[in-house]
């Protein structure tokens, strides 16, 4: 009996073995063939249950997938191989946090397969687990210690954990162990970890070490820009300003643009801490040297005051406006800062303006100059003057129209700045920038069709692919987040046409309709930044094997801070703006009894408003539905507390859960980032003090201490807090009768 059942057992895995071969090989089909096979005489074969999760998760039916990964899970919790092929299936999925706690569990029950250490560290990478990240890589080390790209992982993964020092140790060991033994082929990935080690040397604060490190390896060292950067980063750290100075003359030679190393060299020379006129010889000097360069000429703007930055000034700027140069205003803008520069500068070109009307070309240049000038102080009825006096002279020149587009946009104008954008446009069919210009005009104006229509001209795609489609496919994140806000203000629009007791079915569609597409494009903006992340996965194995561990490490850098992007930040606003003003389906709305015209509408929009092919929910009305608070914790807990809409953000869903101690936090934040002038301040103050503490739910010690939180942040508040006529008269004269945010 028990020779029986070794043979059958060991059919079982041949069979199984078999499946897993074609699994490698993407015939999936037959796999699960095999797999099916087995489960029919043993359903406990846990390793089946979970390879068959994986096949079908490949041959896409990912919702009958996950009931065979739990229940494998369930089954099969102490099983290496069924862990192992539980953390490929979560990693598919790109469940990362899961998939690293199988594939943990896969190390835990002594799986014999190797190749599970380098998947957990690099899920690791990918989770920030760097503690683990450095475990998972020494063991992949001791396995496979003749492979440069182990080396590199181990001592990547001490640089992230800070442990400087061991990252340096495995460096200077692999080099040792490979000086007598490099080709050719080596030595390029052999100067990348040079380079890196003296990174790593520098970033600890050893600079000495780390400028030895460079001196020492300075002929097998190729990339020479980084490591005269490096070197002279590391000389300034030590004090000795000459030879730093050097280097930096160096590097200008190699880059007279580059604005830094005009910087970093008055460091050198001490000139940043001189007299205006001791720095304004040294870039006359430069400038000598670059004439062609701008930051020579620019960069005395910056410190220069009185008649010294007129005189520099008219040089800089009039100098521009003779050539023809259409950028002029744009060079000159951050000086703009400076309320008397940007006064000397209109004077300076209103001057010249008056003085050159024969020269067509000076007379178009410093008009258009002119009005970008009147434009940025905010004074519109000049800008708009200028910007018509050039359009009156040259009416075939683009940049005049984009002016008064922008005038016409800030005075609030969208449908008139949209206009003058598209005469724009219309001037040069051929700019992609002034094409995408005025698609974004259109979509600030609410205008949805037209916009889509513009930016169709110049997104070359496929004839089956609508052009909503394809902008989702190629991530085009700016369209989709102006095209989200524009349906959220057409709903709030629609919402204010409802009147109480009169229900407009086709008003009611309309409004569920522009709330779902602004939630669904915002939602898009959120999954595409996930595949930023998600799409890092693969870096962490490429990355060592191909000896590039400085660049590695600053896509890890930039990865961390991705979630702080204005554009997601707009897009994370705008969901929880849904959620906090979310209008619910009336249960009385029928789509048959719509109007034909509204039937004959929604259809239109059901074609050309798909984000995705198979996309079953085009106007988002599920998806809102399934929207809850938790998922804007999730989104709120990623954005940069430094924003001052973040934190108003903040403050609304703290207090609508009624957890009194973050709402305060958000509150003093938004106090110390608008210097406590935001005018909405003594309304949150009302709100949180009076609406949100008065509540049951919030318990009576928080109350206490909420209470002591807000009188030592706002201390004139002290005999306010439990009276709220004379709050309220206090926030109406501390913040709304001043000009204030």
């Amino acid at each position: 009996m028990s020779s029986i059942r070794s043979r059958l057992k060991a059919r079982e895995d041949d069979s199984f073995q078999e499946a897993l071969q074609f699994l490698n090989n993407k015939q999936y089909k037959k796999a699960l063939k095999n797999v099916d096979g087995i489960l029919k005489k043993n359903p406990g074969h846990t390793e089946s249950v979970a390879l068959k999760a994986l096949l079908l998760y490949h041959l896409k039916e990912k919702s009958e997938a996950k009931v065979y990964a739990k229940q494998a899970a369930v089954q099969g919790d102490s099983k290496p191989v069924t862990n192992h092929i539980l953390g490929i299936y979560y990693r598919s999925v790109q469940d990362y946090q899961e998939a690293a706690i199988w594939f943990q569990k896969a190390v835990d029950n002594k799986i014999a397969n190797f190749n599970v250490y380098k998947d957990l560290s690099c899920l690791q990478a990918q989770n920030h687990r760097y503690v683990g990240m450095v475990k998972s890589r020494l063991m992949t080390l001791e396995k496979e210690a003749g492979y440069r790209c182990n080396w590199t992982g181990l001592a990547i993964a001490h640089h992230l954990n800070k442990d400087y020092n061991a990252a340096v140790k495995t460096l200077t060991k692999f080099e040792e162990l490979a000086k007598d033994s490099l080709s050719e082929g080596d030595l390029l990935e052999h100067s990348q970890l040079l380079l890196y080690k003296a990174i790593i040397l520098n970033e600890a604060g050893e600079f000495q070490a780390s400028l030895n490190a460079l001196n020492q390896d300075e002929k097998s060292i190729f990339d020479k820009l980084k490591f005269d950067e490096l070197k002279a980063k590391n000389l300034i750290q030590l004090g000795d300003l000459k030879a730093a100075s050097m280097i930096y003359r160096k590097l200008l030679k190699r880059n007279p643009d580059n604005n830094s190393y005009y910087y970093l060299l008055e460091i050198c020379l001490g000139t940043n801490v001189a007299s205006a006129d001791v720095r304004k010889r040294l870039y006359q000097r430069l400038a000598g040297f670059y004439p062609k360069s701008d930051p020579p000429k620019f960069i005395p703007l910056t410190f220069l005051e009185g008649d010294k930055f007129v005189e520099a000034a008219s040089d800089y700027v009039l100098e521009q406006l003779r050539r023809g140069i259409p950028s002029a205003f744009v060079n000159v803008k951050p000086l703009y800062k400076d309320v008397n520069k940007a006064k000397a500068l209109g004077s300076i070109v209103t001057e010249f303006f008056n003085k050159n009307h024969t020269s067509p070309t000076t007379y178009v240049w410093s008009g258009y100059y002119l009005a970008q000038h009147y434009l940025e102080l905010g004074q519109l009825n000049e800008a708009l003057k200028f910007a018509n006096l050039v359009i009156e002279h040259t009416p075939t020149l683009v940049e005049p129209y984009i002016v008064k587009a922008r005038v016409f946009k800030h005075k609030g104008e969208p449908l008139d700045a949209a206009k003058f954008m598209d005469e724009a446009r219309k001037l040069d069919l051929q700019d992609k920038f002034i094409n995408s210009k005025t698609t974004k005009y259109y979509l600030r104006a609410n205008l949805i069709n037209e916009a889509t229509q513009t930016i169709k001209l110049f997104h070359r795609i496929d004839d089956s692919v609508d052009v909503i489609e394809g902008l989702h496919n190629t991530e085009c994140v700016w369209f989709i987040t102006e095209e989200a806000e524009a349906f959220y203000r057409i709903f709030k629009e629609k919402m204010a046409l409802l009147k109480d007791g009169d229900f407009d079915a086709d008003l009611q569609q309309e409004i569920l309709e522009n709330q779902g597409l602004a939630y669904k494009r915002f939602q898009a903006i959120d999954t595409i930044f996930g595949v930023f992340i998600d799409e890092q996965f693969d870096f962490h194995s490429y990355c060592p094997r191909k000896g590039t561990p400085a660049s590695y490490i600053e896509m890890i850098r930039w990865a961390d801070n991705l979630y702080h992007q204005p554009m997601y930040t707009r897009a994370s606003v705008g969901i929880c703006k849904i959620l906090f003003n979310i209008h619910k389906k009336p249960e009385d709305l029928n789509p048959k009894g719509l109007s034909r015209q509204e039937k004959k509408r929604r259809d239109a929009l059901s074609i050309s408003q798909k984000s995705y092919r198979e996309d079953d929910d085009v106007f988002g009305e599920r998806a809102v539905e399934e929207l809850t608070m938790d998922d804007l914790n999730t989104i709120y807990n990623r954005l940069n507390k430094q924003y001052i809409q973040v934190n108003e953000l903040g403050f609304e869903l703290y207090c609508r859960q009624y957890k009194v101690i973050f709402a305060a936090q958000a509150l003093i934040n938004l106090s110390k980032l608008t210097n406590n002038k935001h005018r909405e301040i003594g309304h949150f103050l009302i709100k949180l003090n009076f609406d949100v503490l008065s509540s049951d739910k919030v318990p009576d010690s928080l109350k206490k201490v909420v209470k002591i939180t807000l009188l030592k942040n706002f201390p004139e508040t002290k005999d306010l807090l439990d009276d709220r006529s004379q709050m309220e008269a206090y926030a109406n004269q501390k913040f709304l009768s001043s000009l204030t945010l």
